[in-house]
């Protein structure tokens, strides 16, 4: 992956995906499936693997910590920042399906200044799971606080229910990470193809350049992304789309 790092070298970037966690403070009960990374990365490592990057700044992502730690994880990040102003921003961990009774933890997350977003992860939920009553109920909230919306999907199933959910809730503004985390190489381009590009009509969303190596499996080359990137840059175009490296998970498939 040296060519992707040389090629970053030249430009000032931020990355608009990152995290951080921290096994020892906070439950990460998917960590237990990963133990490449079952442990703490914290903005000093950050900084060191991206020391030949020029790194402007960071957007944390939240990390899919036990419910009951979500608040505190914003906490976590907020003292991070005073120590390492790399870090711009925070995508909190909100969720929509309580419907109504998100907004004074919403309002809440508004009044802190880092918070540029949220996230609910919805790769592990049916596809249908977004598309309810209260998860709609809990994004007109969202719309209300100007607050965007991190959808993280797994399958072209999850893609589809995404495409009437962003049609349905104009209101918002939706980032789609990953590039919806396509099967690459798995034989579904096409349906994942339609469904980028019926998404990318809706000019409430954008694109996160992201975490797409990760998807590789360890005998593909990176050439077989190219289409992939193609067909998101035709579809979005530049000015929707986002760079974001999916660090540290990305040291589980490569930099991208």
């Amino acid at each position: 992956m040296s060519y992707i790092k040389d090629r970053l070298s030249l430009i000032s970037i931020i990355d608009s995906h990152t995290h951080f966690w921290d096994p020892s403070c906070f439950d990460y009960p998917w960590l237990e499936r990963l133990p490449n990374i079952n442990k703490a990365f914290l903005p000093s490592d950050y900084l060191n693997d991206t020391v030949n990057i020029m790194i402007e700044g960071c957007v944390f992502v939240q990390c899919d910590t036990i419910t009951s730690q979500i608040k505190d994880e914003v906490h976590f990040v907020q003292t991070l920042a005073r120590d390492f102003p790399v870090i711009k921003g925070i995508v909190a961990a909100a969720p929509i399906e309580s419907g109504d009774a998100i907004r004074p933890y919403l309002e809440e997350l508004k009044e802190i200044p880092l918070v540029k977003g949220v996230r609910r992860l919805l790769q592990d939920e049916t596809s249908e799971f977004a598309l309810q009553n209260n998860f709609q109920k809990g994004l007109k909230v969202l719309a209300d606080l100007d607050l965007p919306f991190d959808v993280c999907v797994k399958n072209n199933n999850q893609l589809s229910a995404i495409s009437k959910l962003v049609q349905q809730n104009e209101r918002n503004i939706f980032i789609l990470d990953h590039f919806g985390k396509p099967n690459v190489g798995g034989g579904e381009f096409d349906l994942w193809k339609n469904n980028i590009q019926e998404i990318a009509k809706s000019e409430n969303v954008y694109c996160k350049f992201s975490g797409l190596l990760t998807e590789m499996s360890g005998a593909q080359k990176v050439d077989v992304l190219s289409p992939y990137f193609d067909i998101v840059l035709e579809s979005f175009g530049s000015k929707r789309i986002l760079y974001g490296c999916d660090w540290p998970v990305c040291n589980l498939g490569g930099w991208l």
